[in-house]
């Protein structure tokens, strides 16, 4: 669930771009309307990112404990406090990579996978009510798209 809640922002700003609507707040409201919609695709593509997730931070994990093992095996018995942080650095080594390598892998693969699923999909009045239904923040989106397109006073 992790990764198909954490783009939606960036997917939404995509989307925004993609359609070109001038009414960011209309754009936007569409954009959330055809997530919502493309949930399946997204929810896969989701379960296929954390199992390669976990899958990267295990394999980074060992590669650093290759080196961090190497130096532990010179220390002297004695020093058992600094052989448990040097694995402890393995796993935070593991861990931040996968921030900065896999993340914005994961970010593209989630946005390319709601790219491509908006191609084919339309906003549906029914999620709209759904969604109106449930979110105040919602409600306001749409509040502030339908001011945008009416005309200001005075012009012409």
């Amino acid at each position: 669930m992790n990764f198909s809640l954490t783009y939606i922002d960036e997917s939404v700003i995509a989307y925004t771009f993609l359609t070109g609507n001038e009414n960011v707040f209309d754009a936007a409201k569409s954009g959330i309307l055809v997530y919502c919609q493309s949930w399946k695709a997204l929810l896969k593509n989701a379960v296929l990112l954390t199992l390669f997730s976990y899958v990267f931070v295990i394999f980074t994990t060992i590669v650093f404990m290759i080196p961090l093992g190497a130096i532990a095996l010179f220390l002297p018995a004695s020093w058992a406090l600094v052989k448990f942080f040097l694995f402890v650095l393995a796993l935070f080594l593991g861990v931040s990579a996968k921030w900065i390598l896999f993340d914005p892998v994961a970010c593209t693969s989630t946005l390319l996978t709601f790219l491509k699923e908006a191609e084919s999909t339309k906003p549906d009045p029914e999620w709209e009510s759904r969604i109106e239904s449930v979110s105040e923040q919602f409600r306001t989106l749409k509040v502030k798209a339908g001011e945008m397109m009416r005309p200001e006073r005075g012009a012409i």
